[in-house]
């Protein structure tokens, strides 16, 4: 509804026309909706909004002060806290129960992270798509992990059976949702993909599906830099 009457109007992409266009039409609920989507939008990398720090704080300031929703509120603050986090200095576990620093894990490599679960099915759907992406960047030296959410690791080694995930590639998340990783990456569902460069900082926390034909431009990209 918004984005059409955003084209008739040929407003442009600037977060503070946006913000107005918001502002002049609707209000309650609605609005606090489309203003939250509006700011969260402004944490995807691929958005193509145009604003700056002090034109975001403003927007940001006054929908903390005006929304009604809690929910919202709270996504957002855990949303920016993640800028710039490292995740270094987090554990994961292996199929021996060993605990094995985040950072080795990493290898020094841009990093390409899926989160998933023995149960989840779209999860397990997306692994064929996964296994081929893998194929393809890991030799244009692109480091790929399998952080699993499972709580019973019974069911987590049967299904990297399955799938055909190796050990040195596989790990499993200590408390699933509620380990230290899920809770730094606010995980609340899965599947659920990120990037991390290769001194550990997130790049992107919402990152393409191996089955989005953009996660190879994007990989591309960053390759370059």
């Amino acid at each position: 509804m918004l984005l059409e009457y955003l084209k008739n109007n040929k407003v442009t992409n600037l977060l503070l026309k946006h913000y107005e266009v918001i502002s002049e039409n609707f209000s309650g609920k609605i609005k606090d909706y489309l203003v939250f989507n509006l700011l969260k939008e402004t944490k995807n990398k691929e958005s193509n909004l145009k604003y700056s720090k002090e034109e975001f704080k403003r927007v940001y300031d006054i929908f903390i002060k005006e929304n009604r929703s809690k929910a919202y509120e709270e996504y957002l603050v855990k949303s920016l806290s993640l800028e710039n986090i490292n995740i270094n200095n987090l554990d994961v576990i292996n199929q021996n129960t060993e605990i094995i620093p985040f950072q080795k894990i990493l290898k020094n490599q841009l990093t390409y992270i899926d989160f998933w679960a023995s149960w989840c099915a779209p999860c397990r759907a997306e692994m064929p798509d996964s296994k081929k992406l893998k194929e393809e960047y890991s030799k244009k030296g692109v480091n790929f992990i399998y952080l699993s959410a499972d709580t019973n690791p019974a069911s987590w080694e049967k299904a990297m059976k399955q799938i055909g995930l190796t050990a040195s590639e596989s790990f499993i998340l200590p408390n699933g949702y509620d380990s230290p990783i899920g809770k730094k990456i606010n995980l609340i569902s899965i599947p659920r993909y990120i990037l991390v460069d290769k001194n550990g900082e997130i790049i992107n926390k919402d990152a393409p599906r191996p089955s989005n034909p953009k996660i190879k431009a994007y990989l591309n990209e960053l390759l370059k830099k």
